[in-house]
């Protein structure tokens, strides 16, 4: 059963960067209090180093999503306040399938 995913990326202004730490605070509280299933991280190596925020909101389908997105705390962090600090938003909404856990493999060292 495929799931919807809504990602948002967001490369902060000079300004708000210092206080990356308090925006991804505020933002897992804003969305979660909305009833959201998201995730915000930040860069964890230099291939991510482009943006300052990622946020993932997982919904059970498109329809789920537009219903959340609706809501006014949900367009308010994702759109209006995140704009306001950041230089750009980036957005897509995908299908997402789950995986399929794969048998252990062991490694070559335990062979």
């Amino acid at each position: 059963m495929s799931a919807v995913v809504r990602y948002v990326f967001a490369r902060l202004t000079e300004q708000a960067a210092p206080r990356r730490a308090e925006l991804v605070d505020t933002l897992c509280r804003s969305l979660g209090a909305a009833g959201a299933d998201a995730e915000v991280g930040v860069p964890a190596d230099d291939s991510a180093s482009r943006w300052d925020l990622a946020i993932a909101v997982r919904c059970a389908d498109l329809a789920t999503w537009q219903a959340l997105a609706a809501r006014p705390a949900v367009a308010a962090a994702l759109g209006p306040e995140l704009e306001r600090v950041a230089v750009v938003v980036k957005a897509w909404t995908f299908t997402a399938e789950p995986t399929v856990p794969r048998a252990p493999q062991s490694s070559p060292a335990s062979r």
